[in-house]
């Protein structure tokens, strides 16, 4: 597995490194300004500087980093969500994307760095009538891009001068985790991409239209059971409950039809969802919310990654409400271990036909 070294921007709790440490990839700085996971951040890496706001990241901070493969970051979504204002690139926070590839830019000219990986919602596609996803895709790429007259894909390819950004959205639950999440992934290769393989463009299982792999009630059920220290070996089938439809009065309605089964609803930084599960013996239904620790397992991360010590107090005592909005901020782990594993491949590939070419 090729070595890459990597800058991560909007931090977080940082999923990009549980998912590339095991690859043997290297963090050279964070960027993350949040209180709490910055806390994270410092207890389970301190040897790494944070180097927080991306709007204050100068180059000379980013020369002294030394050599970087990848730049990563999801700049904040919330302008870009459905769920949101849609202020689009041009609120205040969504914005940050353009900060996002100044510092790629820095690193590209003073460190070396190939690669590009950006995240955020699908409703990227549609913000701005589809003209802000047009926007990221064409300054990744160097190039003006226009809106497609049926608007965007799931998937796609933009060549220009700074190279080929692919673009596809992923489905966590595709990835092993039991958690419906659909992420649009887009990655900029600057280097000889086309004598090497896709990075997002694999097989059909990965995208949303595909069923998933995990066997019928076998992974929600083992979610509960640990997460609850209980044994529930009645239980039949379980049902993701939609944090707002917890404490809903009658009066006010629904607002979907039914509950997903056997797979959480996306988490996010303020539901907090639940699970409701049917037992044999007498088919009571047992309703209750999702644990933090449930939580970090829907997103891929070890238990309790999140309990840490926290304003003086031990990790026994780590509050709970910081930990649910970190983890509803993050990404997915295991997607974005799939991602640093394609592009691994794709940098060797690259790396093994110039030293054929080398050897002519």
């Amino acid at each position: 597995m090729t070595m890459m070294k990597y800058m991560s921007l909007f931090s977080g709790i940082e999923a990009a490194t549980v998912a590339w440490q095991p690859l043997g990839w290297e963090p050279v700085a964070f960027a993350e300004i949040e209180e709490f996971p910055c806390s994270v951040l410092a207890h389970h890496y301190p040897s790494v500087p944070n180097l927080g706001s991306v709007t204050d990241i100068t180059d000379d901070q980013i020369k002294a980093l030394g050599h970087i493969d990848i730049v990563v970051g999801g700049s904040p979504c919330q302008d870009l969500s459905v769920a949101g204002k849609r202020g689009g690139l041009a609120g205040e926070r969504s914005g940050l994307f353009h900060e996002q590839l100044r510092i790629f830019n820095a690193a590209r000219k003073f460190c070396g760095a190939r690669w590009l990986v950006w995240e955020n919602v699908t409703g990227a596609f549609s913000s701005n009538r589809g003209r802000d996803f047009a926007v990221v895709v064409g300054a990744m790429a160097g190039c003006t891009l226009d809106v497609p007259e049926n608007g965007w894909g799931t998937e796609g390819v933009a060549m220009g001068n700074n190279g080929l950004v692919e673009w596809c959205v992923l489905d966590a639950q595709w990835f092993g985790v039991a958690q419906r999440r659909r992420r649009v992934f887009a990655v900029l290769d600057t280097c000889d991409w086309q004598r090497r393989p896709p990075v997002l463009f694999e097989p059909e299982r990965l995208h949303s239209a595909t069923p998933s792999r995990r066997s019928e009630g076998q992974e929600s059920a083992s979610c509960i059971q640990r997460g609850t220290g209980q044994r529930l070996d009645a239980v039949v089938s379980s049902y993701g409950i939609p944090g707002n439809w917890i404490g809903r009065a009658a009066k006010n309605g629904g607002n979907a039809t039914q509950p997903p089964f056997e797979v959480s609803p996306c988490l996010t930084a303020t539901d907090r969802h639940g699970v409701a599960t049917s037992v044999h013996s007498d088919g009571m239904q047992v309703v209750r919310r999702l644990t933090p620790v449930e939580c970090e397992r829907l997103q891929g991360f070890p238990d309790n990654y999140t309990a840490i010590p926290y304003r003086k107090n031990p990790a026994s005592e780590c509050p709970d409400s910081p930990r649910y909005k970190a983890i509803g901020n993050s990404m997915a782990v295991p997607v974005m271990r799939w991602i640093g594993k394609q592009i691994a491949a794709a940098a060797l590939f690259h790396n093994n036909n110039k030293n054929n070419d080398d050897d002519d």
